[in-house]
């Protein structure tokens, strides 16, 4: 190992273990704060955006940046309404977890900002997306990656702080709508299958997979190395893992009989070439089954008009502003999130699968109005859900 190895080595485990004790602490910090629920949301999504900026852009720890990061981080969403919900978390977090940065002044129009975004809501996300618009074109894939690699001390601290994050709730939602798409074509789950599943992080939905196709052969594909503790719980449940990019997966021409992808293709700076990749390794009358956030994931707000606008969009789609988005939003890092509309991802899968289909599930939204269970058999709700799933099959011929 060279001494430039070692340092990095270093670094990476001071931003690990610096990112892990505030993400243990901080929920019950936040939760102990006595304010609105939507707010508590805000101020733990944007640690995360912070601690990720820090990682990237940085050999420091959070306690060791400078005040130009800090600057930089909160300059994003200045003149809007966030700006001062982001400055009371930076002073949350200097004064529970140390800091020797300077803070920006608060503006003095904060209050008008927040009425203003409220009400014009509309004018809030055409803001977002105009000052992300021409930073999200300059930007490669190759960037993409050097950027989600580079972030590897901070996904690792969160993984540890929550170790069970990704066995409930909605994680386990979209692996059951995945595995209810795949026997709505009837398989054989005794037959020797080949399944892959791109991105499949540690393994979670390929587990589900086992139970239900025991005799198939599974492959997880990742542009993360794989722990030892990884490695040994994939070869526990026959899994082969494949270090690899989804836009060059490392399988041959016509070797899947089933390729699912759980919210890996909103991260692609290109996505139809994950899509191709799809089409590519699998064989003929093969099925694939992919999930991505939807567009109306996004702009869902406890502002009635946003509402309003999901539903209007649902029967015709000019009502939402253009949306795209980077992950750490308002943030100036190489790292893309995508919000899909159903249409349009049916429309980019049908240049490759002309018999696709793009429903939506997820409608954890329109809970609060009783609607959520009847919500994927009512067609202008079926659009207003949180997570776009499209499936289908390869034609037959090679």
């Amino acid at each position: 190992m060279t001494e430039q190895t070692k340092s990095n080595e270093v670094v990476k485990q001071a931003q690990y273990h610096s990112s892990l004790n505030i993400l243990v602490k901080l929920p019950a910090l936040i939760d102990s704060l006595n304010i609105a629920v939507k707010k508590k949301s805000f101020l733990k999504a944007n640690t995360y955006t912070l601690l990720q900026y820090i990682t990237i852009e940085t050999d420091c720890t959070f306690e060791q940046v400078d005040s130009a990061i800090i600057r930089t981080w909160i300059s994003g969403v200045e003149g809007l309404s966030d700006y001062l919900w982001r400055y009371e978390l930076l002073v949350l977090l200097r004064n529970h977890f140390g800091g020797n940065w300077d803070l920006p002044p608060i503006p003095k129009n904060a209050t008008w900002y927040r009425i203003r975004d409220l009400i014009f809501w509309r004018y809030y996300e055409n803001q977002k997306s105009k000052r992300t618009k021409s930073f999200f074109e300059s930007i490669t894939q190759e960037q993409i990656l050097h950027d989600e690699l580079a972030c590897v001390p901070l996904y690792n601290a969160f993984l540890d702080s929550y170790p069970t994050n990704d066995q409930t709730g909605v994680f386990l939602e979209s692996d059951e709508d995945i595995l209810e798409v795949i026997h709505s074509f009837n398989i054989d789950t005794k037959a020797q299958l080949s399944i892959v599943d791109i991105g499949c992080g540690r393994g979670r939905l390929l587990r589900r997979f086992r139970d239900d196709f025991d005799s198939c052969q599974l492959i997880g594909t990742s542009i993360f190395e794989f722990s030892k503790e990884e490695l040994a719980e994939f070869e526990k449940h026959s899994i082969s893992p494949i270090f690899c990019n989804a836009s060059t997966i490392e399988l041959p021409d016509n070797s899947q009989d089933i390729v699912v992808c759980s919210e890996v293709i909103e991260h692609l700076r290109h996505p139809a070439e994950l899509i191709d990749e799809i089409h590519r390794i699998l064989k003929p009358e093969g099925v694939y089954c992919i999930t991505a956030p939807s567009k109306a994931s996004y702009m869902y707000r406890s502002n009635p008009f946003s509402y309003l606008f999901v539903f209007l969009e649902s029967i015709c789609p000019i009502f939402l502003p253009r949306f795209h988005n980077l992950y750490a939003y308002l943030t100036p890092l190489r790292i893309v999130h995508y919000g899909f509309d159903p249409r349009q991802l049916n429309k980019l899968f049908k240049k490759k699968f002309p018999h696709s289909n793009v429903d939506t599930r997820r409608f954890v939204a329109l809970r609060k109005f009783k609607i959520a269970g009847i919500a994927k058999k009512v067609p202008f709700l079926k659009k207003m859900g949180g997570l776009c799933i499209a499936y289908g099959k390869k034609s037959g011929s090679k």
